[in-house]
């Protein structure tokens, strides 16, 4: 059985003993089993109890009734409030382990409904219980990171580490913390000792993969994407980022092939549609790069610079017509854009708009000079 509080609940440490009287002096949450979310949150989960389902019911009916109970700040609280406690059974030290247990799960539970403040407090009252608790500065760490605490996030990873040098979640998340500071060369040595523990760990080569591509070793970041896409051939964003360092390295073909994968595994997927028309339009395939940035438009028509690249291959197709109109939808939301400019410029020249052309010609360096 696994006692959780629910957000917004407090759940009562009488529980705890109900469930020792129940079961003999063994602690109702023996937890020992480790599971790693997506998310980056490692959760805790109980042993089966096989067996003793009528003790189970009989606690499930006392559990329903301690429920109504506050949490007690301390294990003397606790002591106070449940005079029934059998020091040979629960000791002082025991109490504060099980309520730094119950802090714990309602914090955990706070995460997953993105209540990181919440989350945070009962963590670290958690910590404050039980100083050793590796898996609440872990969660805590999780928090922080949500928050965007990124330093923070790194402190409670380092501890855990420090706590556990085994624990790939830890070098996986600070590794990654150091990833959004922009700390490539940090992450990619928390990312590699995580892969080094944990060989089939997606993300992590996902995410080695992707601060290599920051620091521009591209030729370093393919076969990190490759494998991640060996482990999760679902991994959507392996197949975008391979197929970003295959078009920076002017392997278009490649790229377009990554592109087109992973449309077929999200047919609305915005950025490979766009990518994957970045790339047809360097290989000289306009009406495929249009088609594209068609589909950008349809589905978020938002998007400036789809506008903007349809446009650049319009006027290469020499339909000037259809290239100042999408030069002049992005001048309508951006009237700073020296690009949209510089197009459209192009295009009224093409057409014997010299006047027009000089116009624009001039916006486009005055806002490049700006810039």
């Amino acid at each position: 059985m696994e006692i959780i509080s629910p957000a917004g609940q407090k759940l009562s440490h009488k529980a705890l003993i109900f469930m020792n009287k129940i079961i003999g002096t063994e602690l109702a949450v023996s937890f020992n089993i480790l599971t790693l979310q997506p998310g980056g949150m490692l959760i805790r989960r109980p042993p089966e109890l096989p067996g003793r389902s009528r003790k189970i019911k009989k606690y499930s009916i006392l559990l329903t009734i301690a429920l109504l109970s506050p949490v007690p700040e301390t294990a003397l609280a606790a002591k106070k409030q449940y005079g029934m406690v059998n020091p040979g059974k629960l000791g002082g030290a025991e109490i504060s382990r099980s309520l730094s247990l119950d802090y714990y799960n309602r914090g955990t539970s706070y995460i997953r409904t993105d209540q990181n403040d919440r989350a945070i407090t009962n963590l670290t009252r958690a910590i404050e219980l039980n100083p050793r608790f590796v898996q609440a500065y872990l969660n805590r760490g999780h928090a922080y990171n949500r928050k965007g605490q990124f330093d923070r996030a790194i402190a409670d990873y380092g501890r855990s580490i420090e706590l556990d040098p085994k624990l790939t979640l830890a070098y996986y998340n600070r590794g990654t913390a150091y990833f959004k500071k922009e700390k490539n060369r940090e992450a990619v040595a928390d990312l590699s000792r995580a892969i080094e523990l944990n060989p089939n760990l997606a993300h992590a080569y996902l995410n080695r993969g992707s601060a290599y591509y920051a620091m521009e070793k591209y030729e370093l970041s393919i076969p990190d994407f490759s494998r991640a896409i060996e482990l999760n051939p679902d991994l959507v964003y392996a197949y975008l980022n391979r197929g970003g360092a295959h078009y920076i390295m002017g392997k278009y073909d490649k790229a377009i092939s990554d592109y087109s994968t992973l449309i077929e595994i999200d047919s609305g997927f915005t950025l490979a549609y766009f990518d994957r028309g970045l790339a047809y339009y360097r290989m000289g395939e306009l009406d495929r790069a249009i088609s594209d940035f068609n589909r950008v438009v349809e589905i978020n028509p938002e998007l400036t610079d789809s506008f903007l690249h349809r446009g650049d291959a319009y006027s290469k197709k020499r339909e000037f017509p259809l290239a100042l109109a999408d030069f002049s939808m992005v001048l309508e939301r951006d009237p700073e854009n020296p690009m949209a400019y510089f197009g459209r410029a192009k295009a009224n020249y093409r057409m014997g708009r010299y006047g027009k052309a000089f116009a624009d010609i001039f916006r486009a360096g005055y806002f490049w000079l700006r810039r």
